[in-house]
């Protein structure tokens, strides 16, 4: 059984858990309170969200940590989150057991055919389940789980997938279509309108609304038409990332109605904190739609605020292009809660305080998406493990030579 499915288990447990919960009768002394029961629902979900725990294929936890793992330093860390949802699973079948009569049949199906591990394991008391849960979040702090996420670095192997090229330029009107499969939707879903696009909706806890591209851009141009979430520690983000932690982004604060922030980071790089820029605009990003373009050469990155540029960093400027994004980047839109309780103190203060969730939903909104890759060809191969410019490799087409992802088959 995969993590994947071991996690749907958990989940599910703890979605009918809070369901019995709402019943009137409940708690009844001594119970633990609904509201504890739905914070930890959250927590569990925020977690599962950062480690792509419920993904499948290359970007999964799962194909992180399988045998032999990708990295050094996993070998084990799978059989222990194994064993901790398990342990998990356990307590809240005990719980459910202990508080539900027999004739309801709706919640002990529940657990039919829903074995976590090989064999029966006594179920852990209630009063160690916030342990447990807190031992699994650890697993979030560790380099095996970096917010900063890559399904395979090839600066530490040689093995991972080659990078599918977009190889010509495209843009996305989110009014009148959702994504198609050039896109992988990594964290809950998205809904749609004519007027304003796609939404990304935090509605409750754990929330956090992705879209990832599957194709990559080496060097190009990005722009997006957004109008960012509201709400105090929430953050609208675009990105353009690569495997070995190359990164530009844009992120908006949804407590921030005067800047906008740009950023960059080489290799996933955090030891300096001059990176960012915060850029005063003359109007509120939460309240309707403006355009935000990142140009991307091997000398350069150039950021756009509704065509005006208000920033560009050169290669040189950036620990002397020892920092300077260089490989092949995709493309990731999201919003998240970098105000939630759980995150560490510094991403808190920085996302500008505690998100209120009495308050949500929070929704960032996109209209259309441009992306232009400059470079041709079928995919992108790392050719050594430097991360430079020059070690990318572009593979071309053979018979059918500069298909974008929209004219293959």
């Amino acid at each position: 059984m995969s993590i994947q499915e071991n996690l749907t288990a958990c989940l599910q447990a703890f979605d009918n858990l809070v369901r019995y919960t709402e019943t009137n009768d409940y708690p009844k002394e001594g119970e633990v309170p609904k509201g504890s029961w739905i914070t930890q629902l959250g927590r569990l979900r925020i977690w599962a969200a950062n480690v792509n725990a419920l993904e499948s294929g290359n970007a999964s936890l799962d194909h992180i940590l399988r045998d032999p793992p990708l990295r050094a330093g996993l070998h084990g860390i799978r059989d222990q989150i194994f064993k901790l949802l398990g342990d998990i699973k356990q307590t809240l079948k005990g719980v459910l057991e202990e508080e539900i009569s027999a004739g309801d049949s709706e919640y002990e199906e529940l657990f039919e055919d829903q074995t976590l591990l090989q064999g029966e394991m006594p179920p852990i008391s209630v009063n160690t389940l916030l342990n447990t849960l807190s031992l699994l979040y650890t697993f979030l702090a560790s380099p095996v789980v970096a917010q900063t996420w890559t399904s395979c670095n090839p600066l530490n192997t040689t093995d991972c997938p080659t990078n599918p090229a977009l190889s010509t330029e495209h843009t996305y009107h989110f009014t009148n279509s959702s994504i198609d499969d050039t896109w992988n939707t990594t964290a809950d879903s998205l809904t749609y309108s004519q007027m304003s696009g796609a939404h990304f909706t935090i509605a409750t806890r754990g929330d956090a609304p992705t879209i990832q591209s599957e194709y990559y851009l080496f060097g190009g141009e990005l722009e997006v038409w957004m109008r960012a979430a509201t709400g105090t520690g929430v953050v609208s983000s675009i990105v353009l990332q690569s495997e070995d932690l190359d990164e530009v982004d844009w992120e908006i604060l949804g407590g921030n109605v005067t800047h906008v922030q740009s950023n960059y980071f080489g290799k996933g790089n955090t030891t300096s904190y001059d990176r960012a820029i915060w850029h005063p605009t003359s109007f509120q990003p939460q309240e309707d739609f403006h355009n935000y373009t990142t140009r991307w050469t091997k000398d350069e990155i150039e950021w756009y605020i509704d065509g005006a540029s208000v920033r560009l960093l050169k290669s040189a400027e950036a620990n002397g292009g020892e920092n300077f994004p260089q490989t092949p980047m995709n493309v990731r839109l999201g919003v998240w809660a970098g105000g939630d309780e759980d995150n560490p103190k510094d991403t808190v203060e920085w996302a500008g305080g505690e998100t209120d969730y009495d308050e949500a939903p929070f929704t960032m909104s996109i209209k259309s998406v441009r992306v232009k890759d400059y470079s041709k060809g079928k995919e992108y191969v790392y050719g050594d493990m430097t991360g430079s410019w020059d070690s990318i490799e572009i593979v071309p087409y053979v018979s059918l030579p500069l298909l974008s992802p929209f004219d293959r088959e």
